[in-house]
């Protein structure tokens, strides 16, 4: 499947290749990483931001919290980086062998679970910096404190409202990718190629599935997974780099 010839490995020459690589596809298992990187994400979230009616933790915390995850991540970007490095020559990903991993991180990594967790736990800990404002101006306990952590413990209805809304978007924008997937393949295969050289190697993956960089971003823009965005294009003026 992939050229042994490393500079024929071209997103633009490999059409033919990538009309069949439907067939690959259903031989190959998903790497079960693919899930559990995303798992580690929504926990990470919760234990970052949604703490409702406790003090979050601090930016010393965060950064220890990070650490982690990534510690976590980068174990199983190598198991998936080696899982779909199929044909030789090895090393890399060939736009084909890349293309296999699109559409399993499209359809397994739980996209609307991080994406409604994250919001949630962005609006709460918004509400809880509101909350010490007002806590720093006035001394604790005075009605307008008060009045911000009853709405705090109030705004689940919200919060689930939120949780419906994104979940209908983001499942559209899944559809959407399903639906176009072959151009949003070959999109995600050039942001994510950043020396232009025609192969993904372990490090530009694990930039773009590490949540820290900016690469994350750019690898759900481009196949059109962040949450009310339209999809990122390669050199359509539209980018997050």
């Amino acid at each position: 499947m992939k050229n042994s010839c490393a500079g024929c490995n071209t997103v633009e020459d490999s059409d033919s290749e990538l009309d069949t690589v439907s067939d690959s596809e259903l031989e190959m298992a998903v790497a079960p990483e693919i899930k559990e990187i995303g798992m580690l994400q929504l926990n990470v979230v919760s234990a970052m931001l949604d703490n409702t009616g406790a003090t979050a933790p601090n930016e010393e915390a965060q950064d220890g919290i990070m650490k982690k995850l990534l510690d976590d991540i980068k174990p199983k970007v190598y198991s998936i980086f080696n899982h779909y490095d199929t044909a030789p020559p090895h090393g890399f990903w060939s736009p084909e062998e890349a293309t296999i991993f699109f559409g399993h991180y499209a359809e397994h990594y739980p996209h609307i679970e991080v994406t409604c967790a994250t919001k949630e736990s962005a609006a709460r800990a918004f509400m809880r910096m509101m909350l010490s404002s007002i806590e720093v101006e006035n001394a604790a306990g005075t009605p307008e404190a008060e009045k911000v952590r009853k709405q705090i413990d109030e705004n689940q209805q919200l919060f689930d409202e939120e949780k419906k809304q994104t979940t209908e978007s983001m499942t559209k924008q899944l559809l959407g990718y399903q639906e176009n997937k072959k151009e949003r393949n070959k999109e995600a295969f050039k942001f994510l190629d950043t020396n232009g050289d025609q192969k993904i190697e372990l490090s530009e993956l694990m930039a773009a599935l590490s949540p820290d960089c900016p690469e994350n971003e750019v690898l759900n823009g481009a196949l059109g997974l962040s949450d009310g965005k339209k999809p990122l294009t390669k050199g359509g003026g539209c980018t997050l780099m």
